[in-house]
């Protein structure tokens, strides 16, 4: 065939049309209205269930108590909120075991952020000194609002068996 649409052709547009009509026809009739949902009551579940949503004052206390102290596996501040953790649990009537593990934990040597901007000509001159060049702390400064940031226990943040880089 030259021209026109091929026998193939004409039977997936005729598909396709046949697939549209139920929606265009359903698009032309009026909807009908939504009926009102029913009032909850006190004994309702979705209604027990937002009010079991935690207030910002609770969310606020679980914050404190998982970043109040640096818990790094494996140190003795690990094993501190290792304890406030089940504790917590148990308040909250929950059965707590708590096992025991020994993996082995790495810890990290040095830590160093810098920036290095290669030169426009680093190509040609691979020698050429840098546009820019810098050394970022990887200690948080202490600030009077998050007296957190001055615990002795802080170090840098990692993550172990991360790569470098």
């Amino acid at each position: 065939m030259a021209s026109g649409l091929g026998r193939g052709e004409v039977i997936c547009v005729v598909a396709i049309a046949l697939m549209a009509f139920p929606a265009l026809t359903l698009a032309q009739t009026p909807a009908a209205p939504i009926p009102a949902a029913p009032v909850p009551t006190s004994d309702s579940p979705i209604l027990n269930s937002l009010e079991s949503v935690p207030s910002a004052l609770r969310l606020r206390e679980w914050h404190d108590l998982l970043g109040g102290e640096p818990h790094v596996a494996g140190t003795d501040g690990d094993a501190r909120e290792i304890r406030r953790i089940d504790l917590a649990f148990r308040e909250m009537g929950l059965i707590v075991e708590t096992h025991g593990l020994w993996p082995l934990l790495s810890r990290p040597i040095s830590a160093r952020v810098e920036i290095v901007d290669k030169t426009d000509d680093a190509d040609a001159n691979p020698t050429a000194p840098s546009t820019r060049r810098g050394v970022l702390s990887v200690i948080e400064k202490n600030l009077a609002e998050d007296p957190a940031a001055a615990h002795s226990d802080l170090t840098w943040g990692w993550n172990a068996y991360s790569a470098s880089g």
